[in-house]
């Protein structure tokens, strides 16, 4: 089967990924404005944007043994289509003034149960999908296709909520999960590297203590974790309070949308870059520790800075670094994770970073009620050079992805 670039399945998969990033970027920009336009607390937002996290963090290790003994592709399709008629039913309701905070937090733990299914099978199909030697360029062109959808989003969302209004907003991200759930019916149905075996609570408990201990006997992928989780719990909290920033620092709606385009676009940059350069050859973990004090510095002075100019441009450069890094990271966990183990492995350090990201929006919101937002994201960011001793570690920096 053809495992270049420019395959079928990889490209629906793609194609799948930049209709529901697109959905979930306008519904995220539009509820938070609606959540923020109706209570005034950072930290209702703050709670709002944990519970996907939350429900991910709970149900994605199990999720994820329960991926690797089903077809994948109908995993996607199935939860892809779920999403959508939930999210179109809640933008209706919407229309009719009928939406809710409960509402809104029912269909986030549909979503985070959906997602936690979703993402191991999308990220154990992958390697079936691509030869190991393009991974990492398939890995940054999916970034960097959702990198585009978010730059674009991201750019036109403050215009959308003005000009359409929340409730269309909500039944736009509905219908792209939809069109992203029958694009996916059109991959190839790969069979599960497990399938044969039953999955039941057995089973499932089973998977759970060998990769547990899989995890624990391979340090250099349980620190990668760590990292993962502390970067996010001292970084990822911020963004879920860019609108606020935003206002708090005398910048407009649109002045929102611009400047989580500048995001996107550095993002954009970076990914894309990767995606032309060949680095299986190289030593990946090398790359990434000169990059991060760069992220870091650049991303913690913008912030704290907090002029629309000068910040989108401090930005626009530690997230091109930030790209990079994620681009590297999540094709280096796709190749070294044994493939009869992917989807749990891969839920279990997913969940890792998951929980980085809802402690940090939880704890980002209950501090932007407190402190000013531009003081307590750049200090974040320059926490997150505490992470670098563990991640110079000799067992992290002696991952190797060629295969010999």
């Amino acid at each position: 089967m053809n495992k270049k670039l420019t395959n079928k399945n990889f490209l629906l998969l793609c194609q799948g990924s930049i209709f529901s990033t697109f959905g979930a970027v306008l519904y995220s920009a539009a509820v938070g404005y609606w959540v923020y336009e109706k209570t005034g607390s950072t930290a209702l937002m703050g709670v709002l944007s944990s519970i996907t996290y939350i429900i991910q963090i709970f149900a994605g290790p199990i999720a994820g043994s329960i991926s690797d003994h089903l077809r994948r592709r109908n995993v996607l399709v199935a939860t892809d289509l779920i999403r959508g008629i939930a999210f179109t039913v809640l933008g209706y309701l919407a229309f009719k003034e009928k939406m809710s905070v409960p509402m809104v937090v029912i269909v986030a733990v549909l979503s985070g149960l959906c997602s936690s299914l979703f993402t191991p099978a999308s990220t154990s199909l992958t390697p079936d999908m691509l030869d190991e030697s393009v991974i990492i360029k398939g890995q940054s062109i999916v970034n960097g296709s959702t990198a585009i959808i978010n730059l674009v989003g991201t750019a036109i969302s403050g215009a959308l909520i003005v000009s359409l209004g929340v409730p269309l907003l909500i039944i736009i991200n509905g219908v792209c999960y939809i069109v992203s759930g029958i694009s996916e019916c059109f991959i190839y149905d790969y069979p599960s590297h497990n399938e044969k075996t039953d999955v039941n609570f057995k089973v499932i408990i089973e998977d759970l203590k060998d990769s547990m201990t899989f995890v624990r006997n391979n340090t250099g992928i349980l620190k990668l974790g760590l990292i993962c989780m502390f970067s996010n719990f001292l970084i990822s909290g911020f963004y879920h309070l860019l609108l606020p920033y935003v206002l708090e620092n005398g910048m407009s709606t649109q002045d929102y949308g611009y400047l989580g385009a500048f995001v996107s676009a550095g993002s954009l940059i970076g990914t894309l870059l990767l995606s032309t350069v060949n680095i299986y050859d190289k030593k990946p973990m090398r790359i990434i520790a000169y990059l991060i004090p760069l992220m870091v510095f650049t991303g913690a002075l913008g912030i704290y800075l907090a002029s629309f100019k000068t910040t989108a441009a401090l930005l626009l450069i530690s997230f091109f670094f930030n790209g990079i890094v994620n681009g590297i990271l999540n094709a280096v966990m796709i190749i070294i994770l044994p493939e009869n183990r992917r989807g749990v492995l891969s839920s279990i350090i997913m969940t890792a970073v998951l929980i980085g990201n809802a402690l940090s929006a939880l704890i980002y919101g209950v501090l932007g009620d407190l402190i000013r937002l531009n003081i307590l994201g750049s200090a974040g960011y320059l926490l997150a050079l505490l992470i670098m001793p563990l991640f110079l570690a000799k067992d992290v920096q002696g991952i190797d992805i060629k295969k010999e």
